[in-house]
C-alpha cells in the first residue's frame, strides 16, 4: 500500500506552516526597513565615542614633546593629522563585523523557520551546520540549491559598501588638503585647537553621512529575504521540488507518523500472509 495520500496531507500542512512563518518573518523586516538598524547605531555611537576619547587625550604637553623630537611645529601638526585620520578609519572598519553579524541573524531567522515550522530539525550530520546539511540534501534539486546557497553565502564588504562614503570626509585631516595652516608663530596650543576642530568637523560630517545610510542594513536585510523567499517558494516548479525533497526525507521529518505507519504496514503484510496460508490450506 502506498503512503502517498498520507504524505500529501502531511506535506500540505507543513508547506502552509512554513510559508506562513517565513512571510511573518519578512513582514517584521518590512516594518523595520525604514528605521536605523539598532546594533549598527549602537556600534556607530561607540566608534564616535572612542574617537572623541582619543582626541581628549591630546594635550599641549604631548604636542610639545613631539615638537621637541621633530624640531618643527609643522611636522608635529602633520603627525597628529595623520594619527587621527588613521585612528578614525581603523575604528570605522569594525563596522564591517556588525554589518555581517546583522545579516547572519537575518539569514538565521529563515533557517530557524525551516527547522521549526518546516520540521527539518531531523536533518543532521556530525560536524555540519543545518544550512550545510540542507545544501547537501538539495544538491540534486538546483531550483532549490542555487538560491539557498547564495542566500547562505551572501555577505557584505564594509570596505566596498560603506567605507568609500566616509573617506571623502577625511580630506580635512590630510596634510595636503588641510584648510587651516600654521602661522610662523604657531604654538602647541594652536595645534591642539586646530586638531580638535578638524577632528570634530570630520566626525560631524561622518555623522551626517551616516544618517543617510543608517537604514541601509535593514533595507538590505528585507530585500535579501524577500528575494530568497520568492526563489524558494514562488518560482516555477519549486513547490514540486520541495515535495520531492520532503518525500525523500519523510521518515526523518515525521518519525512519529511513519514509525506507526511502518508498523501497521508490517502487521497488514503478516495478516495477508496468514490469510494466504489459510486459503492454501482450505484449497
Amino acid at each position: 500500500m502506498t503512503d502517498f495520500p498520507l504524505f500529501k496531507n502531511l506535506f500540505n500542512e507543513v508547506w502552509q506552516e512554513l510559508t506562513n512563518a517565513c512571510q511573518e518573518h519578512l513582514k517584521g523586516l518590512d516594518q523595520a526597513r525604514h528605521v536605523p538598524n539598532l546594533p549598527m547605531q549602537e556600534k556607530f555611537d561607540s566608534i564616535q565615542e572612542a574617537c572623541r576619547r582619543h582626541l581628549a587625550a591630546l594635550s599641549t604637553q604631548t604636542i610639545e614633546l613631539t615638537h621637541h623630537s621633530l624640531g618643527s611645529y609643522n611636522k608635529t601638526y602633520e603627525i597628529y593629522l595623520n594619527e587621527y585620520r588613521t585612528f578614525i578609519t581603523r575604528e570605522f572598519l569594525t563596522l564591517g563585523d556588525t554589518l555581517n553579524q546583522g545579516l547572519h541573524q537575518v539569514k538565521q531567522g529563515i533557517f530557524d523557520r525551516m527547522q521549526q515550522e518546516g520540521r527539518l530539525r531531523g536533518l543532521s550530520a556530525k560536524g555540519l551546520s543545518f544550512e550545510e546539511v540542507l545544501l547537501q540534501e538539495v544538491a540534486m534539486l538546483p531550483t532549490l540549491e542555487i538560491p539557498l546557497r547564495w542566500f547562505k553565502e551572501f555577505h557584505v564588504s564594509y570596505l566596498g559598501a560603506l567605507h568609500f562614503k566616509i573617506r571623502e570626509h577625511l580630506d580635512i585631516l590630510k596634510p595636503d588638503f588641510i584648510f587651516i595652516h600654521l602661522s610662523r608663530d604657531a604654538s602647541a596650543q594652536d595645534i591642539l585647537l586646530y586638531i580638535t576642530n578638524s577632528v570634530e568637523d570630520c566626525l560631524d560630517r561622518i555623522q551626517s553621512e551616516y544618517e543617510e545610510w543608517a537604514k541601509d542594513l535593514n533595507k538590505m536585510s528585507f530585500a535579501l529575504v524577500e528575494e530568497v523567499l520568492d526563489q524558494i517558494f514562488r518560482a516555477k516548479n519549486v513547490r514540486d521540488n520541495w515535495e520531492i525533497f520532503y518525500y525523500r526525507h519523510r521518515t526523518a521529518i515525521w518519525p512519529e507518523t511513519y514509525q506507526g505507519w511502518s508498523s501497521n504496514q508490517e502487521a497488514l503484510k503478516q495478516g495477508q500472509a496468514q490469510l494466504d496460508q489459510l486459503k492454501n490450506f482450505l484449497l
